[in-house]
This record gives structure tokens, C-alpha cells and sequence, in this order.
């Protein structure tokens, strides 16, 4: 028995993306010819087995995605402490996490099936591939073998941060930039592999505050499982994926590894992380957290959501939020009266119409200030995903996209403001 992997997917992939086998046989003459696919989670339990018959070209032609598409979702708890990952650090120290659910490795293990002797019999693992898939999802202009090389953190030309957000030059040449006030709180991801899933030479982060008058702090963290996530060195795939609390909240806590911050130095103007090496090279573009505090005449609302690169990406609507609450339910009605008495009667307060069924929706309008090109592009990337979480009035909320379109107000050619609505995704009982 011989099987022959032709063709497969990288090793990292999104899970709704095409990640097709081809593999060929020296048996696919023989009578009653199957080609056997068993696949595997990281575990090693099996989750599936697949009996395909050969395509035309004598090949078989299997898409692992679909197979595992409920197995990856991305992580909304931290895994070291529970709670939800926005609200990290809540153990001294431990500002990242990392991942049970968003970072997953199968076992996918080639086998044949014919007949020998007139007897069907099975031959197993036969021929074997590994392939690792985060929460997210390859558009199909960018072809069939898309490569995550820009996520890898090995160069200060690479992307490495996980998101959706294009790069921009408002603070920082050729960075990331994220606005933010003092009570912002959320998580950016990054890969943190160097046992060949990817090809990462980052072991530290170096972060440095700025005000007007340049920098004011510059501090090193290693990372490793003081600060809530194994090296890249780990052999657990659960260390693949980091959740980092990069946002101001999260930096100022008390039980942050950052001793200056957005309390000590008020002033500040923006902050910056890089992924370096251990001898403090850079291995990442530089991510910017922009001053932009909130309104204070009225609560603001954040939208924090699964991106289209296995990550989470934030932003904060400064503008009024309506909310709307919608019933919807049955009534039935019964006779008004006794008629069990000596005589007929009723009560003026006597209830006709009861409902038996109430169900209230509960959505909200949120708008933004002023927008740029970059964070339009990026906001249109919310109807795309699963997985959309709302804070607002100091606690975090699921919620699903019910806006079929983005709403972008064009006041002038420079001057833009979105709009979108979501719902609560939990009834109003």
C-alpha cells in the first residue's frame, strides 16, 4: 500500500479558508478502492473519518477546513485566570494569555481501502500531515496558497500584529495606530512560535512613553510565563497565540509589569510596543496607542471583535448611543367574569389579555467621531465577523451586527462619521 501527499496546505492556517489535500495511490485499480482521511484534534482524538472515492485523475481531493471549522473559535476567557481577556491583568504580572480555543493543531492521517482477496481491508496512516489553524479567514483574491509570512514577527517589516488595521503614519512611520483614552481597556494578538509552526526571533517586548517633549520611559519585558504565556520556545500549542492587554487601562493597572504609565506620566501623547529579540532588535512593526480620551458628555461605546487574521481588533464610538428596546411575544385572552357564582360577575380591574410569551430585544445605535480612511476600512471588517463584543457602561456585552450596511455620513471630503447597530445577544427575559 503506498499513498502520496501531491499537494497540501501550509502549515498555518485560517479556518475559513480553502485548505485542500491531493494525494494519489499506486491501489486506485483494485476493486472497491477508497481513500481514507482521518482527522484529529491536537489531543489526538479522532473527530472524524472519511471513506472518498478517487476524482476522475484517479486523486483524492479533501478540504480539511470544513471538518474543523467548529473546533477553532477564537478565546473571549483568559486561561491562566478566567475572567473575560479584556480586563487583564488580574494576577500580578500576567498581562498576556494565551489560547485553548483560537490556536488549533489536527492530525490529518491518509489511508486506503480495497479489496484483497475479495475481503475489503483497510490500510491506515498510510501517509501524515500536521496543520494548525487560528480563527479567521483567507479572501479568495489572494489565491489558493496565501502566505501568513507578514504575521511572522522576524523583521521590523513584518506586520506580526494581528489585525485588520492597515498601516498609517499619523504618529509613527509605517505603524499601527490605535486610539485610546485612560480607561480603555482590550487585547491585540500576536504570534509567539519558534519550534517551526512559524518562524519567530521574538522573545521580548519594549514599550516606551511619550509626551510632547519625546520619550519619557522605555521598559523591557521577556516573554515567558512570569507575564502569563510560555516562550516562543514552548512546546504547547496553547503558548502559539498570545492575548496582550496593551491598552491604557490595562498598562496603568496595579498588577501590570510596567512601571510608567498613562497615571505616572499624564501628559502622554502616545505609547509604543515592539517585539524585539534578546538583544533588543526590533522584530515587529511598531504598535501605537494614540491619546484620544473619551467624551465626557455622554458614555462612550467600544466594539471589540474577532478579525479576518485569527486576532482581535477595537474602536471606540465617542458619539450619542440610542437605545432600543423591542418586544415581541403571544398574549391569549379568557371571558371576563365568574361564572362558577349564584349570579354573574367582574371586576372593573379584571384582566382579559395575559401574555404568555414575552421576549424583548434589546439594540443600540452607536456612531463615532470623526473617522479616517483607515479606521472606515477597518469598521467595515465588523459585519464580517462572529464573534463582536460591546462595552459600554462599565460592562462587557455580546452582541451580533443586525446592520446589513455600513453607514459612513460624509460631512466634507476630509471630514467622516460612521454608524452601525447591534443587537444584545442574550434575550431580555
Amino acid at each position: 500500500m503506498a499513498i502520496t501527499i501531491v499537494q497540501q496546505p501550509q502549515t498555518l492556517n485560517m479556518k475559513r479558508s480553502n485548505a485542500t489535500f491531493v494525494c494519489s495511490s499506486t491501489n486506485v485499480a483494485n476493486a472497491g478502492f477508497k481513500f481514507i482521511v482521518v482527522v484529529k484534534n491536537g489531543a489526538g482524538t479522532q473527530i472524524g473519518k472519511y471513506y472518498i472515492p478517487a476524482n476522475p485523475q484517479n486523486r483524492l481531493m479533501f478540504d480539511l477546513a470544513p471538518v474543523i471549522d467548529q473546533e477553532v473559535n477564537i478565546d473571549l476567557e483568559d486561561i491562566n485566570n478566567g475572567g473575560i481577556l479584556f480586563e487583564m491583568p488580574t494576577v500580578s504580572n500576567e498581562i498576556m494569555s494565551g489560547s485553548d480555543h483560537g490556536f488549533q493543531k489536527f492530525e490529518v492521517e491518509f489511508g486506503e481501502l480495497f479489496e484483497v482477496g475479495g475481503v475489503l481491508t483497510e490500510g491506515l496512516n498510510l501517509a501524515t500531515a500536521d496543520k494548525y489553524f487560528l480563527d479567521g479567514a483567507t479572501q479568495y483574491k489572494k489565491g489558493v496558497r496565501y502566505e501568513y509570512s507578514e504575521f511572522m514577527p522576524d523583521a521590523t517589516t513584518k506586520k506580526t500584529w494581528l489585525t485588520d488595521r492597515e498601516l498609517s503614519s499619523s504618529s509613527v512611520a509605517d505603524a499601527i495606530h490605535i486610539k485610546a483614552g485612560n480607561a480603555d481597556k482590550g487585547v491585540i494578538c500576536f504570534l509567539n512560535d519558534s519550534t517551526g509552526i512559524i518562524t519567530s526571533s521574538a522573545t521580548k517586548i519594549e514599550y516606551k512613553l511619550y509626551n510632547a517633549s519625546g520619550v519619557q520611559a522605555t521598559e523591557n519585558i521577556t516573554i515567558n510565563s512570569t507575564i502569563g504565556i510560555g516562550s516562543p520556545a514552548s512546546a504547547l500549542v496553547s503558548e502559539k497565540l498570545a492575548f496582550f492587554a496593551c491598552f491604557p487601562a490595562n498598562v496603568s493597572d496595579s498588577d501590570s509589569p510596567f512601571t510608567a504609565n498613562v497615571t505616572t506620566v499624564t501628559d502622554w501623547t502616545y505609547y509604543t510596543f515592539q517585539l524585539t529579540d534578546n538583544s533588543d532588535v526590533g522584530k515587529s512593526r511598531l504598535l501605537v496607542i494614540e491619546r484620544s480620551d473619551a467624551p465626557c458628555k455622554n458614555d462612550s461605546a467600544v466594539l471589540t471583535w474577532q478579525n479576518q487574521v485569527g486576532g482581535y481588533d477595537w474602536f471606540r464610538f465617542d458619539g450619542k448611543t440610542d437605545t432600543n428596546i423591542e418586544k415581541s411575544g403571544k398574549d391569549y385572552s379568557k371571558p371576563i367574569g365568574s361564572y362558577s357564582g349564584a349570579s354573574f360577575s367582574y371586576d372593573t380591574y379584571d384582566r382579559q389579555k395575559t401574555s404568555f410569551y414575552i421576549n424583548n430585544k434589546q439594540s443600540f445605535l452607536l456612531r463615532s467621531g470623526v473617522i479616517d480612511a483607515t479606521e472606515q476600512e477597518l469598521l467595515s471588517n465588523v459585519l464580517k465577523s462572529q464573534n463582536v463584543m460591546m462595552y459600554y457602561k462599565n460592562e462587557w456585552l455580546p452582541v451580533v451586527v443586525n446592520t446589513n450596511s455600513f453607514q459612513v455620513q460624509e460631512q466634507t471630503a476630509q471630514v467622516k462619521f460612521a454608524s452601525m447597530t447591534v443587537e444584545l445577544a442574550q434575550d431580555q427575559l
